[in-house]
């Protein structure tokens, strides 16, 4: 008998602590971002469980972000490479915290000089992500703050951005679950 409520026990201590369901958080995601990171990107990412709802994962896409004016003006837009990893924890609403850095390549004639800069840009993150288990539509909502060049004085450096080296934005992600074999 005592063997019996010896191995039960272990059983259940041992699918209690490696039999939890981090599926929900492996596979990779492709999704568009309006805000957030680069202004408007097409993004990857990959998705790594770690532990019982926690999770890591990194990402790289494509963007455009307005180099004045303002997001919704569109004169000139900036290419950019949103690069960045989040830890977060949670199963189907998930809170996730990050670090990014977003890269930015201009080459614009502004008053009659070439300008060749290449800008950087460091994006700290922190949102909520809502995805289910499975294949399917997954929303991001997150605050960004973008932290600026130091030494750039020119505006083409600065964004948006207010005297203090950094603006605010928020982002909104949209995209789906891809390549998960047996879902």
């Amino acid at each position: 008998m005592k063997k019996i409520l010896l191995t039960s026990f272990v059983v259940v201590i041992c699918h209690m602590t490696f039999g939890q369901d981090v599926t929900n958080h492996s596979g990779a995601n492709v999704f568009l971002e309006l805000g957030g990171a680069a202004g408007v990107s097409a993004n990857f990412e990959k998705m790594y469980p770690i532990a019982n709802r926690y999770f890591a994962s990194g990402r790289a896409g494509m963007g455009l972000f307005p180099s004045d004016g303002g997001m919704f003006h569109f004169g000139s837009w900036v290419p950019m490479i949103p690069l960045g990893v989040n830890l977060g924890y949670g199963k189907t609403l998930s809170l996730e915290t990050g670090l990014g850095v977003v890269l930015g390549f201009s080459d614009l004639q502004r008053d009659y000089r070439n300008l060749k800069k290449t800008l950087k840009w460091w994006v700290p993150t922190i949102g909520f992500r809502y995805q289910r288990q499975g294949k399917g539509l997954f929303l991001r909502l997150g605050y960004t703050p973008h932290i600026l060049n130091a030494g750039c004085s020119d505006p083409i450096c600065k964004g948006p951005a207010t005297n203090q080296g950094y603006f605010h934005m928020v982002g909104l992600s949209i995209g789906t679950r891809v390549g998960i074999k047996g879902n």
